[in-house]
């Protein structure tokens, strides 16, 4: 446990815990969140974005409590579907959430349990069974599911890639509760890093905002 709260550390390099926007813990073997990793978390108090693909988690309980977060990543790990509740407890402001190679989601059921992120505008859900297991019907479903939704796996609701003209759209369409959210998530990326991952990058030439660019999946 030390070595990843040194870990932790490292990551805010010479800032301040409370002027991090973005932590990425990918690959740390966490498995369970003990009390003092979710007290050192929760020194971020102004973090935007938190990545945890590939951790082996296996619990979601002890998730920081930061209530400003708006895009959370869990690629790739084994914790049990219905503690995704502890999300929406943890992240009421959650409107981006990265759940790629999620082998528990194997029925429409199972998706049910994101019902209680109702700001959820950006979900990604590639690599899950019931993504394979209903090819055709699969988006249609999730949309219905989630009338907020507003990108799947970086498409719209018509199949399309987003460039960044139509993502401005989107911020337009969206839910007064989310707009907020969004506005500030789109001038995080405005640097062209991609900071958020499933939202992409710009191109290097600039004409345009790449769904491609994601950065974990």
């Amino acid at each position: 446990m030390q070595e990843l709260l040194d870990y932790i550390r490292k990551e805010a390099s010479d800032r301040r815990p409370s002027d991090v926007e973005e932590l990425v813990l990918d690959g740390q073997q966490i498995s369970y969140i003990h009390k003092a990793i979710s007290s050192e978390l929760e020194n971020f108090r102004n973090l935007v974005m938190l990545s945890l693909n590939d951790c082996e988690l296996e619990s979601l309980e002890n998730l920081p409590q930061i209530k400003n977060l708006l895009r959370l990543e869990l690629s790739n790990n084994p914790f049990p579907p219905k503690e995704l509740v502890l999300v929406g407890e943890a992240y009421p402001n959650l409107v981006s959430l990265s759940l790629c190679n999620y082998m528990h989601f194997v029925s429409w059921d199972d998706i049910n349990v994101l019902k209680r992120l109702p700001k959820l505008i950006q979900l990604d859900l590639i690599g899950c069974p019931v993504v394979s297991d209903n090819p055709k019907t699969y988006r249609e479903k999730v949309f219905q599911m989630f009338p907020n939704l507003k990108l799947l796996d970086n498409l719209t609701r018509r199949g399309e890639e987003v460039y960044y003209d139509e993502f401005e759209d989107i911020q337009r369409d969206a839910p007064a509760n989310s707009r907020q959210q969004l506005e500030l998530m789109d001038s995080l990326m405005d640097d062209g890093r991609g900071g958020f991952g499933g939202l992409g990058k710009f191109d290097d030439d600039d004409k345009g905002y790449d769904p491609i660019g994601k950065r974990s999946f």
